[in-house]
């Protein structure tokens, strides 16, 4: 079974660089630009996406609607693929303090949000149910840049210095075998 991941397409928040985290934000028109390159992208190279599986937050669902309305597959939502709840950080810079220097600790509830290794279960759970649920299906899902780093953690063992170097830029496209 093939995962393709990507990141939701641009939005004021990124170009700002504020912590997004839960806080429901709109794409940009380039964001939305970003989306519709996206499934050219998919469908001029025929990569044989047969479902697409966003983040219930707005980025990441319209992302998801104009890939799979470029490519004619079904669109459906998941809460698990939500991006890490940063608490009262969200809505700060990338720069400040208490973002920067907690972001990359595990058990770390950020802001009283939520720790990577919480976002880690319960991608991971989603990511472990996907064969049975799928079983031979290539699946696009369509998250956020913190969760976009847990799912490459499922498939890649990494240091804690590896991961705080993870990046997964808008609508940026990256393959994984399950």
């Amino acid at each position: 079974m093939k995962i393709y991941l990507t990141r939701h397409g641009q939005t004021d928040w990124n170009i700002a660089r504020k912590v997004s985290g839960v806080t429901n934000i709109q794409l940009t028109d380039t964001g939305r630009a970003q989306a519709r390159a996206l499934g050219e992208k998919i469908r001029d190279e025929g990569i044989p996406i047969g479902r697409i599986i966003t983040s219930d937050l707005d980025r990441a669902a319209e992302t998801g609607d104009i890939v799979g309305g470029i490519i004619g597959v079904p669109v459906q939502r998941d809460p698990r693929l939500r991006e890490r709840d940063f608490g009262t950080v969200e809505g700060t810079s990338y720069d400040d303090a208490i973002f920067k220097d907690n972001n990359y600790e595990m058990a770390r509830k950020i802001g009283g949000g939520e720790s990577v290794l919480k976002m880690a279960q319960r991608i991971y759970n989603f990511l472990d149910e996907l064969p049975e649920k799928y079983p031979d299906e290539t699946i696009l899902l369509v998250g956020h840049g913190a969760m976009g780093r847990v799912v490459h953690t499922y498939f890649n063992s990494l240091s804690n210095e590896e991961y705080s170097r993870v990046r997964l830029g808008n609508c940026e496209l990256r393959a994984y075998d399950l």
